[in-house]
């Protein structure tokens, strides 16, 4: 049964208030109604809406309020697929042409502006709206990026490109112990009370090694900053071959740089020797679909095993929700009842969508890495064995796919083996596989997180997926979210994302 369109109202007149939810409950909608600016905030961050209808004035004690207004760029800022409507009675040529004028991409903050003598037309206006055909527009991603390519015992060598470009190569040796920095990146942060501490200082131990150690590294990373307008236009490059993948670069530190680089930059691993025949997701891809007449098609897996916890299958009914409504976004929700293994076998081999995202539970093989998985039931409807999906499937089921990021919710999903495991096994666990199949970019977890943190990075990443196009951005965004709600709960530093260019 197809779910009703969810609508939200904001009004601080009661009366008002009711009389639209009646509207439009009457017209078969969902329908939120709230009182202000905060409590819209609130509701929006469930992602769940696909018109928001607006008063102007909030607070009827000021009549200079237009709070109304400041929601409406609010939400065109951060939920750009929800379609603002304008209702006030006190409406004037100045807020209409707020609402209505066209910006240089001839887009305009609101779809429509009514006064509330004319609500007889909104359920019309509703309609309209929520059926629109949204094309994707996006800020600006990207102004400048840095690659430093890593190797032990190897001089550094950094590239500028973006609105700057150099190349520097450093004049001593990169003299650092993978293996340590490994084991400081999991075993021993999963086991201790003292994870936050120990973040920092492996954070400024890297940075230490990597950019104090290595003057090229340093003056690149300063000119480049010099050359952007917000340090979120400045993409971070990691480059190396498999060996490094465990490298803990996510938690780089420096007092001087203003804290986490990762909560300064998108970070972004790339693995040598690994080819491509695809490029990765990006705003330029996107809207090259949307002018193709095209949409990117994700396919959401969920899969709620053994142990069940609810809130796996909350979190993909809140990310359909979500995408769901999004006109220029192809989404295929396959639920945990259906995702069989080998019905999910079928979706995956030679895949067509340009985004996967598995949600699940995942688990890492100490002894066999290639052998770490995903799993799924065998039969319909939660039955049968639970069956094991592993990196080394994987690597086979997409080799000729057309996926573009395959994004995995679950434990341990970007944790990899050491290269000695390469003696016996092919691939170092679910994202060495999935990369080494030539899908361009995969993000997943270094350590299990709670399935209530991974909700909040979920639907962060692909709120902000919504208004840039850019993964890379997109995981900043998440991480700077959940850092700002708690830092010492240490789900921002978990993720990794690898980026074939």
């Amino acid at each position: 049964m197809t779910k009703p369109i969810q609508i939200l109202i904001v009004d601080d007149v009661p009366d008002v208030r009711n009389t639209i939810a009646g509207l439009l409950t009457d017209e078969g909608y969902a329908v939120c109604a709230v009182d202000s600016r905060v409590k819209a905030l609130k509701a929006l961050g469930a992602g769940r809406f696909r018109v928001a209808v607006l008063d102007v004035r909030l607070d009827e004690r000021e009549a200079s309020n237009q709070d109304g207004l400041v929601l409406m760029h609010e939400i065109r800022e951060k939920y750009p697929s929800v379609a603002v409507i304008i209702l006030t009675g006190y409406a004037s040529i100045e807020m209409v042409r707020e609402a209505l004028e066209p910006d240089d991409k001839r887009e305009s903050p609101a779809f429509s502006f009514l006064q509330k003598t004319e609500m007889d037309q909104l359920p019309e206006c509703v309609r309209r709206a929520s059926s629109r055909q949204q094309l994707p527009t996006f800020k600006p991603s990207q102004e400048c990026e840095i690659t430093i390519a890593l190797e032990p015992r190897q001089r550094l060598l950094v590239r500028g490109r973006g609105n700057i470009r150099f190349t520097y190569t450093s004049t001593n040796p990169l003299s650092l112990d993978p293996a340590r920095f490994m084991r400081l990146g999991s075993e021993r942060m999963m086991g201790t009370l003292d994870r936050r501490f120990l973040i920092k200082e492996t954070g400024q131990e890297l940075y230490r090694l990597l950019f104090e150690q290595h003057s090229p590294v340093l003056n690149g990373y300063h000119r480049a900053l010099g050359r952007v307008t917000k340090s979120q236009y400045l993409h971070l490059v990691f480059e190396s071959t498999r060996d490094l993948a465990e490298l803990p670069l996510e938690f780089l530190f420096s007092e001087d740089a203003g804290g986490y680089l990762a909560l300064l930059h998108p970070l972004i691993r790339q693995i040598r020797r690994v080819v491509t025949q695809h490029t990765p997701i990006s705003a330029e891809f996107i809207r090259h679909l949307a002018g193709s007449r095209e949409k990117l098609r994700v396919l959401l897996l969920v899969s709620n095993t053994k142990p069940r916890i609810d809130l796996i299958d909350e979190i993909g009914e809140r990310l359909a929700d979500l995408l769901a409504p999004v006109s220029w976004l192809d989404l295929t929700y396959v639920r945990t009842e259906a995702a069989t293994y080998s019905a999910v076998q079928e979706m995956l081999r030679g895949c067509e969508h340009h985004i996967v995202h598995y949600i699940g539970h995942g688990g890492f093989h100490e002894d066999s890495p290639e052998q770490s998985s995903m799993f799924f039931w065998e039969d319909g409807n939660w039955s049968g064995r639970v069956m094991p999906m592993t990196g080394n499937e994987l690597r086979l089921l997409l080799q000729d796919s057309d996926t573009r990021l395959f994004h995995l919710t679950c434990c341990e999903g970007a944790r990899a083996g050491d290269t000695s495991d390469l003696l016996d096994d092919d691939y170092l666990g679910i994202a060495d596989g999935i990369i080494q199949a030539g899908v361009p970019s995969v993000l997943g977890y270094r350590w299990p997180v709670s399935a209530g943190r991974a909700q909040e990075m979920t639907l962060a990443f692909y709120r902000s997926l919504l208004r840039h196009g850019s993964p890379e951005l997109a995981l900043l965004d998440a991480r700077r979210e959940l850092a700002a709600r708690n830092k010492d709960d240490l789900t921002w530093a978990s993720p990794i994302l690898i980026v074939q260019s």
